[in-house]
């Protein structure tokens, strides 16, 4: 995830064209000059994994530790926060109840399903136990509560934990499906969108099913998925559509990232399943010992397998 988010930071919100402009083709970490910040460098995608990851080590599926590490995210810094996110958490910070917190929230971006994999992860970890993945499924809707009180935002964060957690699942990246991921994406996205009232039309598991019914190569992505916006709706196709051209490969996550739009979280996204597939072995050495902060990530990475590797 956290390779996913250095390598799309440094041309967040540009356009193919641009980046191929500018880079040619990126397959390197570059300096995030519009950010100010060194080579290897992660943002808030990586930030806010990481305090969910804590929180669920800490106290597996308290909602007082995930308020607690998110707060203190904020308190570190809220550079590269979305609004959404930004103003309620900073309600926790004065505060606000979790499940009132997210109130007032547009919640259409994808500052959910961005730091949701440690509960991929986690659902994986008490699998196949329908009670505790069910307890993990209201988490998930909890943790989306919290920020964005929308449907798409509930869906995108549930098709994205269950996406990790069945590429978790597999003992040989051989055994992957692409239809029984396409499956469980609508099966876990479809869950989002009882779990709030709302005039929303917009129903991402419908993208989804557009995605999935027909070939999509880069350009058609770009065109029928809003060129990788920011807005989850669109982003989440988008970047599964890169995913599944070849979930084998390192080039998936070269070829989201060279795609555009928002590009550091769409990379994140796409990591995240190559890593939950494959492990670190699909990563090329350059790009793990690039990252500024792999050593506190790898930790954290690490107390998380001890907690719950199966």
């Amino acid at each position: 995830m956290a390779i996913g988010d250095s390598l799309g930071l440094c041309c967040e919100g540009w356009s193919a064209a641009k980046i191929k402009e500018v880079y040619g083709r990126i397959t390197f970490h570059h300096e995030p000059k519009s950010h100010n910040l060194k080579i290897g460098s992660t943002s808030d995608d990586t930030q806010l994994t990481l305090a969910v990851a804590e929180a669920i080590l800490e106290d597996n599926l308290s909602m007082e530790s995930q308020v607690k590490h998110h707060i203190a995210a904020f308190q570190e810094t809220t550079a590269g926060w979305g609004n959404t996110t930004r103003d309620s958490v900073r309600r926790l910070a004065n505060g606000a109840n979790w499940a009132s917190s997210g109130n007032g929230s547009s919640g259409l971006g994808n500052g959910v399903a961005m730091k949701i994999a440690p509960m991929g992860v986690y659902l994986c970890s008490v699998h196949p136990d329908r009670q505790k993945l069910t307890e993990g499924i209201e988490h998930i809707t909890k943790i989306n509560l919290m920020t964005h009180r929308t449907s798409v935002s509930a869906s995108a964060a549930l098709a994205h934990a269950f996406g990790i957690y069945y590429c978790c699942t597999l003992d040989d990246p051989k055994d992957f499906s692409v239809d029984k991921f396409q499956k469980m994406i609508i099966k876990a996205s479809s869950i989002g969108r009882q779990m709030f009232a709302e005039t929303l039309t917009d129903d991402i598991t419908n993208r989804f099913e557009v995605l999935f019914q027909k070939e999509h190569d880069t350009q058609k992505l770009i065109d029928d998925f809003g060129g990788g916006s920011c807005y989850c709706y669109n982003s989440l196709p988008f970047s599964y559509g890169f995913f599944l051209q070849n979930p084998n490969s390192i080039e998936s996550l070269y070829n989201v990232v060279n795609a555009g739009g928002d590009t550091d979280s769409n990379a994140s996204m796409v990591g995240a399943l190559l890593g939950a597939l494959h492990g670190t072995s699909i990563f090329p050495e350059h790009l793990i010992g690039g990252l500024v902060d792999v050593d506190k990530v790898l930790a954290v990475a690490e107390r998380f397998a001890e907690k719950f590797a199966t």
